[in-house]
């Protein structure tokens, strides 16, 4: 039998390529703090892992897990045998964010990772998969997601040479639709539920006046828009949402974007009390060590808690009627006779159009 016979850390830090420095309230992100973790077995074999131990982004530094693996998961580990397990990491923070079955689970960061459960079996059409065990272990887990949402605001802070954080602060009282703007969040393609790499970002409605900050209040409105998309799918195939849980770093410190997306959804939003990146990860690990005996008795214990951004009175689509939904589930359907990126462009045009007529 094959059995855990060591457990070591290493501290490392790498700079950040000049290029892809991120400058935010606070401070440059310059360089990236690990620390890795090497797992030895009775037979000799080595697999390694890693922590982000940057604050900043995890809320955790190298100090305290290297701590925490040092007195309490090695010595509940060693001479244990092993057991197989993967996982992706996103898949994980949904089981620390407290993801139950109805709940959705957005980790929200450069990209959104969109994840619920379902008991069986079931095609999603546009989703990115639907596998058992691939969150929880007792449901089959789905995934989907958005290819660019932080790195889309840092890019349009990045053209109007301005500090995203300013930004930020600037569209904090913005009302839904102040800015006239209607954007696709296409910058990086499409993931769900079109699944398209080849599409481009859209903004119609520039007038001279227009701002970064107005770009910056319409993109986030078009990634909540475009989540909706993929609830509404969700739903439509049988996977019905009843709570929306926020994970990620951005919506730890951006309630403007939490604000925008419970008016969207028409759903509250729930926010872990802290950073609950990693968590799923130490969850599975008091589990191997048989510190808890199910992920439900694990999350009652270990979970943060939520604080809950409620939708306003009036919602979003009182003041905005449903042009954006309708234009992109008008596009959506059309879009997929159309396999020719030019002949795209000339069908969302259209369909906004006569939307709008």
């Amino acid at each position: 039998m094959t059995t855990v016979a060591a457990i070591e850390t290493a501290a490392i830090s790498l700079p950040v390529r000049p290029d892809l420095v991120v400058h935010g309230a606070r401070g440059a992100h310059d360089h990236s703090d690990f620390l890795l973790v090497r797992v030895v077995t009775s037979d000799g074999i080595s697999g390694y892992g890693e922590v982000s131990a940057t604050p900043i982004w995890s809320g955790e530094d190298g100090t305290t897990a290297d701590h925490l693996i040092r007195t309490v998961l090695a010595p509940a580990l060693l001479g244990r045998p092993l057991a197989p397990v993967g996982a992706l990491d996103a898949h994980w923070d949904a089981v620390g964010a407290g993801c139950r079955l109805g709940d959705v689970v957005n980790v929200i960061g450069t990209s959104t990772c969109i994840m619920a459960l379902s008991r069986e079996a079931r095609l999603v059409p546009g989703v990115s998969g639907i596998v058992r065990g691939s969150i929880h272990p007792g449901f089959y887990g789905i995934e989907a997601g958005l290819s660019a949402v932080g790195s889309l605001f840092d890019a349009i802070a990045a053209r109007a040479d301005k500090p995203l954080a300013d930004l930020m602060s600037a569209v904090r009282d913005y009302r839904a639709g102040q800015t006239g703007l209607l954007r696709f969040a296409w910058d990086d393609g499409d993931r769900s539920v079109l699944v398209d790499p080849r599409l481009r970002g859209v903004t119609m409605g520039w007038r001279l006046n227009h701002a970064a900050a107005d770009e910056l209040f319409a993109a986030i409105e078009s990634t909540a828009f475009h989540t909706r998309i993929v609830l509404d799918r969700l739903g439509d195939y049988g996977a019905p949402i009843e709570r929306v849980i926020h994970g990620g770093g951005i919506p730890q410190r951006n309630d403007t974007l939490n604000r925008v997306y419970a008016d969207v959804l028409n759903k509250p939003i729930l926010v872990p009390a802290k950073d609950t990146t990693s968590l799923g990860s130490a969850i599975f690990a008091f589990l191997a060590a048989g510190a808890f005996k199910t992920v439900e008795e694990a999350q009652a214990a270990l979970s943060p808690g939520y604080r809950i951004i409620e939708p306003s009175a009036a919602g979003v689509l009182d003041a905005v009627p449903d042009v954006p939904v309708s234009v992109e589930l008008r596009s959506r359907s059309l879009m997929a006779d159309h396999p020719d990126p030019v002949d795209r462009a000339g069908v969302v045009l259209d369909a906004t159009r006569r939307v709008l007529s």
